[in-house]
Formats: C-alpha cells, structure tokens, sequence
C-alpha cells in the first residue's frame, strides 16, 4: 500500500514526500512547473516519481492502476496569490478542476460499484488548505476564525482553494469518500520559491538586490514553519480513521508584518538598504488569524520558533543562493 503525494516536487509538497518516504511507501506526483523541482526530492527514496499535470485524467488514472494507492495527500496547488490575478484561469484550472480531475479518479470505484460497498474501495484523502479561505481579518482584533468560520475569501486564490474544499464535500457526501482537511497559515522553510516572502527577501539580500515590499508593508501574518506542518500531516495520517470528515486549523500565534520580517531579515543578513516601496496588490488582506485549538488537543504543537525556523531557513538560503538558476 502506498501513499501518493499530488504536488510532491513543490514546497510544502517535498517536505511531506521527505517525510514520509522515511517510513512508507510514497509515490510523487508533480507537473514540474516553475516552482516544482525533482532535487527538493533529492534526499528522499521514492516509489516512484511521476511527471503528471494533475488535470490529465487519463494519466491519473494510469498512476492509480499502476500503484496500490491507499492515502492521498493533496499538496499539489498553484499558491502564488501574485499569480491569481495575473493568470487566475490557470490558477483556478489547477487548484478546482485539478482537484476535481482527483477526486474523479480516487471515487472511480465508488462510482462503478455496488452503493452498500462503495466506501470499502476509495483510498483515504488529506487535503492541504490554507487560512486565507476565511478572507481579511482587520477589523477582527482578538477574534480568531474557528474551523465552523464562514469562508470569505477575497482573492482569486483564496477562492479557489474553498472552491476545491466544496468539491471534497461534495464527493463525501455523494460517494462516500473519507478526507482530512488541513487549513494552514503561512508556511515557510527551505525549498520555497522565491515568490513568497521570506525566499524572495532572503535571495534579494543574499545578492544585494532590492527587496520589494507591497503598500505600506504593515500586512501581518502568521508565519509556520514547514516541519511543524508535516508533524500535522503525520498526526493527521496516524489517527485518519478517528479524525476523517472533520477540518483542522494549523497555525501560530506568532504574527509578523511584512516590515518586520523585512527588518528582522536584514539583521540576520547585514542588509544595510532600505526596501523598495511598490504598488499593492488588487485586494491584500491585512491579516488573517485562525484558532488551531482543536489540533492541539489531539497533541500536536508548534514546535519551532519564528526566530529558531528562520534561522535554519536563512542558512539553507546562504547554501543555496543557486538553487533556481538555469530553472
């Protein structure tokens, strides 16, 4: 039995395919676009790695015969909000009609079976979501969104990836399909493209380059490291069978503006020039806050710091300046 990791060579995706192929079996499935890369998956023994775009149907498929698949994790996602307003057609294609392509494959039994029987057939799903599906926070001081919290979501993004959640709630309810859905904050660590914050800083200061930051640069988020979510993923999979249809915020209480993770990274770098100050984005919202009491009930905790995360960050960056070129 095997697990598959859909988004397997991206950020998030890598450290789950690491971890896991420690331990299990673990097939990877990436469409290597810009942000996915076979050597994130270097270190890691595979089953196998598969080239697929997610939305190819027939090539699913081949994997899922090919494979004895019992767990999907669903990493697979465009994630750049950037990206959601200047192409959002293919962010919506990957992140909804990908996960739907998915969803088709992993019910396929379900569908050509006997109703009565149809849940013994179907692998187990976890689904990695995110905190921005509950939309802007600013007028929400010491309010956190609970997982009952109404989805909000105020960029193309965020909509999408609660558009993909609908579509999992759909296909539990309709074919009995059995899923885990895990909504993180921001997550960060080695292996993130540079388009996200805290890379795209580090790289800048690494070669003396500006470093862009949007509006007045005092948007806030809470920043978690990429271990801890795969300590999440871990729980999640070792108790599915008690935790299945039920949804989870994974987060940090420590919020960061997006100044202060400038500041606070050009102190570890010895960045002596300002940031470049440009044009915000179409909607940014000013924070988002999440309640993730109802995970650490079960034991599962935050167990690295901003400043311990940063710092193994930071350092890997100084290693890898590289990493990207020639991509």
């Amino acid at each position: 039995m095997s697990i598959l990791v859909t988004g397997g060579a991206g950020f998030i995706g890598s450290w789950i395919s690491r971890h896991f192929a420690l331990t299990e079996k673990v097939v990877c499935l990436d469409a290597l676009r810009y942000s996915g890369r076979k050597k994130n998956l270097e270190d890691a023994e595979l089953q196998a790695f598969v080239h697929v775009d997610i939305c190819d149907a027939q090539e699913l498929r081949r994997v899922f015969d090919t494979y004895d698949i019992a767990t999907v994790i669903h990493a697979a996602a465009e994630s750049h909000v950037e990206c959601s307003y200047s192409d959002p057609i293919q962010v919506t294609t990957a992140n909804v009609l990908g996960t739907q392509t998915l969803l088709e494959e992993m019910t396929r039994n379900a569908r050509e079976t006997d109703t009565e029987i149809r849940e013994q057939n179907l692998p187990k799903l976890i689904y990695i979501s995110t905190d921005e599906i509950y939309g802007d926070q600013a007028d929400l001081t010491g309010t956190e969104d609970l997982e009952t919290s109404p989805l909000c979501p105020s960029n193309p993004y965020a909509a999408s990836k609660a558009a993909a959640e609908m579509f999992i709630s759909a296909y539990t309810k309709s074919y009995g399909l059995e899923c885990v859905t895990l909504r993180f904050n921001n997550v960060y660590g080695e292996y993130q493209y540079p388009e996200k914050i805290i890379p795209a800083f580090c790289l800048a200061m690494l070669k003396g380059d500006k470093c862009m930051l949007q509006g007045s640069g005092e948007h806030r988020r809470r920043y978690i490291y990429a271990d801890d979510c795969v300590n999440a993923v871990q729980l999640t999979y070792n108790h599915f069978d008690e935790l299945k249809g039920q949804v989870f915020n994974v987060g940090s209480k420590e919020e960061k503006s997006n100044r202060c993770v400038f500041e606070t990274l050009g102190g570890m770098l010895g960045y002596d020039q300002g940031p470049q100050f440009v044009s915000d984005r179409p909607y940014n919202d000013s924070a988002y806050r999440t309640n993730d009491d109802k995970i650490r009930e079960l034991g599962w905790e935050q167990k690295v710091s901003f400043e311990d995360g940063l710092t193994r960050t930071v350092d890997w960056y100084r290693r890898n300046v590289s990493w990207w070129d020639g991509e």
